[in-house]
């Protein structure tokens, strides 16, 4: 039986980034190398996800996590609220669903009161990251603070005018 992905992209971020002529992160994951390396190291950090069971060795591997001792994760696909968006059933309770991450950061916090960090890893999670932040107090990631580093990376002449000619396109000036 095929293990489903349920979305999860990072499972295919290493052979994309080794197929591909331009940097590419398909997965939130991928921020956890560098994530590590601005909190203490005795410190871990919390992933908060849509499917636990989608997480495990090849992903983190393909992600380029590496060992895994340092991450703990809180599966919201089972919540009464983010259920429904899991499931695709009916219609999506903004403030349930808010409430939900918010609490599951809180607990997940509570337990493990040495998590220094905290990543969203699911496309729905972004519109309460602000909320999580407010609530645990640590920094929050997700795939919009992906996106602003890797915009930040790409909006630079040099940059562009460097991925032209790394795919054989000519340069605009």
């Amino acid at each position: 039986m095929e293990k489903k992905h349920y979305g999860f992209f990072g499972h295919f971020q290493e052979r994309l980034s080794n197929d591909m002529n331009i940097p590419v992160a398909v997965s939130s994951l991928v921020q956890i190398p560098w994530i590590r390396t601005i909190i203490r190291k005795d410190q871990k950090i919390g992933i908060l996800t849509a499917n636990a069971a989608a997480l495990g060795e090849q992903i983190y591997h393909s992600c380029g996590i590496g060992d895994a001792k340092d991450l703990v994760v809180a599966d919201l696909r089972y919540g009464e609220n983010f259920s429904v968006i899991m499931e695709d059933r009916g219609t999506i309770d903004n403030a349930g669903v808010r409430r939900e991450v918010v609490s599951a950061a809180k607990k997940l916090t509570k337990e493990h009161p040495d998590i220094g960090a905290i990543l969203l890893e699911c496309s729905d999670m972004p519109p309460y990251a602000s909320a999580v932040q407010a609530e645990v107090r640590l920094p929050v990631f997700d795939f919009i603070t992906q996106i602003h580093t890797e915009i930040a990376d790409r909006t630079d002449p040099g940059y562009v005018r460097l991925l032209q000619r790394m795919n054989g396109f000519p340069s605009i000036n």
